[in-house]
């Protein structure tokens, strides 16, 4: 695992967006031939609706006006930005990187690095830990932007991850801090089980064809097709319980902090019983140090989720007060990663809406 402390990075603004479209478990009726499924989805999983972005629209739409808003929310001068840094697995396009496509729409300076990472549900800490290196060897300002669209990718009538995906979008403006700010990571991967979590066709590998294209069912009733994003609900939960809970615990350690220090436990909103049984594993009773509400707004927004969770169930104290947060991001990959961060009055407004011209 790679274990990594910064003395003097500091996240001084974060925006999170999502499409204006939602769509509720009780609209989805038909897909469920029981109705207590929707009400256990409901308590157990914690969902209830989610944000759902018209085929249009890609991550890098979101993306763009995530970075607007943080940009003219926080009066930034563009051409103070040394570094964008993007994160997310549905790029426009194979070649150009996005990050190059939207240095060139958000008009930022020709002097600012850009580079694509492509990570899921881990990203925003892998993003964020990549940004704060870059702060440390030299850069003053970085932009990094996450964003999903996974809603797409998933066939409506698999019940098992249909239900659970919203898109969003999320910027984070990261600076160089002249007194000491520590943030601690620690990352790691389990690649090996990289097929619990996974789209098989569409790459280099296996090309999207008309074989990828028929549909099956499983022995659940749910129907997909290679093209579809697959998740094995089991396994997932099993690398969670067995993995997450000692990275966290490995991360306080780095930064010699306990449970108790921590003010905001900010998980990856996987679903609620995954977190809360995370919570409980690591002593933690008290749930509202580890939020789950945004879930069953939003849904899971995979590489967006836990910037959301900061700006929809955190904005107003970390706007106004000092706050230490563990994060905590865990899924495709299957990669995990975990940090320990200080939020000192950021730029933090609730959750902003994308709105479309149309939705298909």
């Amino acid at each position: 695992m790679a274990h990594l402390t910064f003395n003097h990075s500091k996240i001084m603004g974060i925006c999170t967006v999502v499409p204006e479209n939602r769509i509720k478990l009780d609209d989805e009726a038909q897909y469920y031939d029981d109705i207590n499924k929707i009400k256990r989805l409901k308590m157990v999983v914690g969902l209830n609706e989610r944000a759902v972005s018209s085929e249009s629209t890609t991550p890098a739409d979101l993306m763009e006006y995530a970075a607007s808003r943080i940009i003219e929310g926080m009066n930034i001068d563009k051409n103070s930005i040394d570094a964008l840094v993007c994160v997310l697995d549905n790029p426009d396009y194979k070649c150009p990187p996005t990050s190059c496509v939207l240095q060139g729409k958000l008009d930022l300076p020709t002097t600012c690095m850009s580079f694509d990472i492509n990570h899921g549900c881990a990203g925003y800490v892998y993003g964020l830990c990549m940004a704060c290196s870059l702060i440390e060897n030299g850069c003053t300002r970085v932009l990094l932007l996450v964003g999903d669209t996974k809603t797409k990718t998933i066939n409506i009538k698999d019940r098992i991850c249909a239900p659970i995906f919203g898109d969003g979008a999320a910027a984070t403006i990261i600076e160089r801090s002249e007194t000491e700010n520590n943030s601690y990571f620690i990352l790691g991967t389990k690649g090996k089980d990289y097929k619990n979590i996974i789209i098989p066709a569409g790459g280099a590998r296996i090309p999207y064809s008309e074989a990828t294209s028929k549909e099956n069912i499983d022995e659940y009733g749910n129907i997909k097709s290679l093209n579809n994003f697959q998740m094995n609900g089991k396994n997932v939960f099993d690398f969670t319980m067995n993995t997450v809970p000692q990275n966290i615990y490995d991360t306080l350690s780095l930064a010699d902090l306990t449970v108790n220090e921590i003010d905001y436990f900010v998980l990856h909103q996987a679903n609620k019983n995954i977190i809360q049984n995370i919570a409980l594993r690591i002593g933690e009773k008290d749930f509202n140090k580890v939020p789950t509400s945004t879930l069953a707004k939003y849904g899971n927004l995979a590489v967006a989720s836990i910037p959301s969770v900061i700006n929809d169930y955190l904005s107003d104290d970390v706007t106004n007060n000092r706050k230490t947060l563990l994060l905590s991001g865990f899924g495709v990959g299957l990669a995990y990663g975990a940090a320990v961060i200080n939020l000192d009055k950021i730029y933090a407004p609730t959750i902003f809406t994308y709105k479309e011209k149309k939705y298909e």
